[in-house]
């Protein structure tokens, strides 16, 4: 998935980037976060996931996806429409 449309669908779930900052060798690091969406465990915990891109890189793999859901306590939310692909695949 195109880098865009991940920080949109992020943007659009309150999910905020914090930092966005390119290193002198070209890599690029984006931190965000959000407020914990699972009252009452969740409720004043602030998550972060720190998204590091190589020079260049425009596409988010699937893996890194599924890792920023459950770092940023959205494991059940479809932030990115992979469950629904998966459900149409028939893989859920």
């Amino acid at each position: 998935m195109k880098l865009s449309l991940v920080l949109a669908q992020l943007s659009a779930n309150n999910v905020a980037v914090h930092s966005d900052e390119i290193d002198q060798s070209g890599r690029r690091v984006i931190i965000v976060g959000c407020a914990a969406p699972s009252p009452p465990f969740g409720l004043g915990r602030f998550h972060y996931y720190t998204l590091s891109l190589s020079k260049d890189q425009d596409d988010v793999s699937r893996e890194e996806r599924d890792a920023m859901r459950r770092h940023l306590w959205h494991g059940t939310t479809d932030l990115f429409g992979d469950d629904k692909d998966d459900i149409e695949a028939g893989l859920l």
